[in-house]
């Protein structure tokens, strides 16, 4: 056995001296536990547009909607673009652009359907006015049963897995240090957008009538036309992803998720690359809301795949890629992306 380890360490020193040098990535999976999970999984192929929610506290609930349209490209084929405005307006359980809770913006749409973007178009601020149809002004209550997510289910992102049992129905809190609604989403960075869906700059957040409100530009056209009538209607429940960055990926395998982390000012200004924050630590405080669009294990270091709200013209064309850290069951990931109790995926 010492001749063997011997020779590989010879060999190794010979490849070292000749300039031949072992990939990164290989070295990060030699060290990476075998729990089973795909090297690299990568759904924005299936994405909508990046949108920006420019100056609206509402990483939140674009979180939600950005996971909810690839998952209807990957099950159904079909493209769409649902209506963020329709939740600052109407769930009154959240508080609009000054923050709120992504688990209360997914029972929203199961309670109550959403519109797409086309027929409730986003107006980046709180109008005070649910524009819903059938007065959905009303108090949202929490009656749609809580599904809890199986990291050991099959995965088929054409056929989510089916929970076995549903938890009792709650209405779900934010962790104690937020209070009742945590004021998720940042407002937009200095990074110039290019995307179709921001507003004219030196817009003001100030309230109109309703007859002057200025509306974003319409979104690109999608592949199905829908009536003014249409909702989004879909999606019948959804999981909570558990505590720990291996269930984490394991929700990511099966499709895009809504995933919560801390973002300092560091992040605010991220070009491109692995972002990595050393300031992050435990008692840093869960701030912010993106998509998780997929993971790659074989870069260094391994890292998921977000897709941001800001538009292309931030990071990486409107995506950013984030340490994943720790990669095991008890692991709360880098920044704490793996410890926000509403990080959740769909169920249809």
């Amino acid at each position: 056995m010492i001749s063997i380890r011997k020779s590989l360490i010879s060999w190794v020193l010979c490849l070292s001296l000749s300039g031949i040098t072992v990939h990164p990535s290989r070295r990060n999976l030699q060290n990476l536990p075998n729990y089973g999970l795909k090297v690299k999984v990568d759904w924005r192929a299936f994405d909508s547009p990046v949108k920006d929610q420019r100056d609206c506290k509402t990483s939140y609930l674009f979180s939600i909607t950005g996971m909810l349209e690839p998952w209807v490209k990957i099950r159904e084929g079909k493209s769409i673009v649902l209506s963020e405005q329709e939740i600052i307006d109407c769930s009154k359980e959240n508080k609009g652009c000054d923050g709120g809770v992504t688990e209360l913006a997914m029972a929203y749409i199961i309670k109550n359907s959403i519109a797409y973007a086309q027929n409730y178009p986003y107006v980046s601020r709180n109008r005070g006015t649910c524009k819903a149809p059938n007065g959905l002004a009303r108090r949202l209550q929490i009656l749609s049963p809580i599904m809890p997510f199986s990291p050991f289910a099959p995965v088929s992102p054409t056929n989510p897995i089916a929970p076995t049992a549903p938890i009792a129905p709650t209405a779900p809190t934010a962790p104690g240090m937020f209070g009742s609604v945590s004021p998720f989403g940042y407002n937009q960075p200095s990074a110039p957008s290019t995307d179709q869906t921001s507003t004219p700059s030196g817009e003001k957040e100030t309230s109109t009538a309703a007859n002057e409100e200025p509306a974003l530009p319409p979104p690109p056209p999608t592949e199905s036309s829908n009536s003014a009538t249409d909702r989004f209607k879909s999606v019948k429940s959804y999981k909570r992803i558990p505590q720990n960055t291996l269930a984490v990926l394991r929700a990511i395998e099966q499709g895009p998720a809504s995933i919560s982390f801390h973002a300092s000012s560091k992040f605010f200004g991220y070009k491109g690359g692995i972002f990595e924050d050393s300031s992050c630590t435990a008692s840093s405080s869960i701030n912010y809301s993106a998509v998780a669009m997929g993971y790659d294990l074989s870069s260094s270091p391994p890292c998921i795949i977000f897709k941001s709200q800001f538009g292309r013209g931030f990071g990486e064309k409107g995506y950013f890629r984030m340490a994943i850290g720790e990669i095991s069951e008890t692991s709360k990931g880098h920044c704490r992306l793996a410890e926000y109790q509403h990080n959740i995926s769909p169920v249809f």
